[in-house]
């Protein structure tokens, strides 16, 4: 197939650890398509929500997209496709998200109680970088909230559904 014939001329499989590299790269390509990394990004960029029943803690929800963002160098983007790995217009799409990106997508994923509160707490929006200190910071919030919302419940308010 064309994808063996590239492969042996980039490198002779198993010989060296380019070659492996590249073998691995060629066979995520293959499998999955390019374009991974950005359908990644996107998603926890747009689409990873904290969970609305405030159960899990904040910290490890910020693992979560530590470990997602650690693997996005290693997915293939739309460069890897022959087509356009000359287009200058066409970023490279396995590149990690900043801290600063992270501590936003934290931030975005949280309930919307959540992210009020703490732009109360906030007023003058600052820059994250830290997003372990992020999480330590929505905690208390998210603890509060999720209080509120059980003490409302056990006494027959609350609205129900996702709040998201």
């Amino acid at each position: 197939t064309m994808i063996r014939e590239e492969k042996e001329v980039f490198a002779q499989r198993g010989l060296t650890l380019e070659g492996v590299r590249e073998c691995i790269r060629k066979h995520a390509i293959s499998v999955g398509g390019c374009e991974r990394a950005e359908i990644q990004r996107r998603y926890m960029l747009n689409n990873g929500l904290f969970p609305s029943c405030l159960t899990l803690p904040v910290k490890s929800f910020a693992e979560v997209l530590v470990e997602m963002n650690k693997n996005l160098p290693l997915l293939p983007c739309a460069r890897d496709n022959d087509f356009y790995k000359d287009r200058d217009d066409v970023p490279w799409g396995n590149t990690q998200l900043t801290q600063m990106e992270l501590c936003n997508t934290l931030l975005d994923s949280m309930p919307r109680e959540v992210q009020q509160q703490f732009a109360v707490q906030n007023p003058l929006r600052q820059l994250r970088f830290d997003v372990y200190q992020l999480s330590t910071e929505l905690q208390p919030l998210v603890d509060q909230i999720r209080s509120k919302k059980q003490a409302e419940k056990s006494s027959g308010g609350g609205k129900g559904g996702n709040s998201n």
